[in-house]
């Protein structure tokens, strides 16, 4: 009983401390300030670097592995696995969207090398793409899910846990208001935002605890950054029969996603590569 409480009152304290961190290093420049992003990152490390070794010493004072770090999904063996099956899946579930990158052109970017030294030198990019995906997937999950995995049942922690994750992106409502924004229009996005992203939360926490390894997680966060919600609306700038291979596309990636899930998921593949 003992164990359990201490597991999640300090399960519980890492997103709120990982928020809180954001905010520490921020005076009087916008959140989305390239100096205030870089001392972010600088804040969010830190946390993360403490709530690996906080995770680390409750795991093993209470006897639950010998092997902290490999419980938190830091280690070789699955790698390939891990890196591989994840993107694919998540890809396929961006069948129809990636077709539009195709037809659009924006394949072709993969391929620059001007393009990849912009990003490089874009912090809003590093944010979204590096910095975001692996802070968030260390704290919320290698530290925070992996302390609840010997208290509750996969289905707590998989529907339940990932509201905080959730609930931890409502705290851009600050910046929008001063970047200018109603409170109206602040509260509704971000609302909309509160529900794909405790979708994504529960979609991240099944894959970790299925893989058991911390990179599946964090290489599927930031794909799903990278191209954002299914491109619905852009599908209806192609008309006949462009138009109807695309929503065919949409809809036969996401019946494939659902299909292919627990095979690609089976946690045994993860302990072969």
């Amino acid at each position: 009983m003992l164990q359990c409480f201490i597991h999640t009152v300090i399960a519980g304290t890492i997103p709120v401390v990982f928020v809180g961190s954001l905010y520490i290093v921020e005076r009087e420049l916008r959140g989305n300030h390239p100096l205030v992003l870089r001392k972010r990152f600088g804040a969010v490390s830190v946390v993360c670097a403490l709530s690996i070794v906080t995770a680390y010493i409750i795991l093993r004072a209470f006897n639950v592995t010998n092997y902290p770090l490999e419980h938190m999904g830091f280690h070789w063996y699955g790698t390939i696995a891990s890196v591989f099956f994840p993107v694919l899946l998540t890809s396929i579930f961006y069948l129809g969207s990636l077709i539009i990158f195709y037809l659009d052109g924006s394949f072709k970017l993969l391929l620059s090398a001007r393009e990849w030294r912009k990003a490089i030198n874009d912090v809003q990019w590093i944010r979204h793409t590096i910095m975001g995906p692996i802070s968030e997937e260390v704290a919320f999950r290698a530290c925070s899910t992996s302390l609840l995995i010997p208290c509750m049942s996969y289905g707590f922690i998989v529907f339940f846990w990932p509201l905080f994750f959730s609930f931890s992106h409502l705290h851009h409502i600050r910046d929008d208001l001063r970047n200018g924004l109603s409170l109206k229009t602040a509260l509704s996005y971000r609302i909309f935002q509160l529900a794909y992203t405790y979708l994504f939360g529960v979609y991240a926490t099944y894959i970790f605890l299925q893989t058991r390894h911390i990179i599946a997680p964090i290489l599927v966060h930031s794909l799903c950054n990278t191209i954002g919600l299914p491109l619905f609306d852009e599908t209806s700038h192609y008309t006949g029969k462009l138009n109807k291979f695309i929503w065919v596309a949409h809809i036969l990636g996401f019946i494939l996603w659902i299909s292919l899930l627990p095979y690609l998921m089976t946690p045994i593949l993860y302990k072969l590569i």
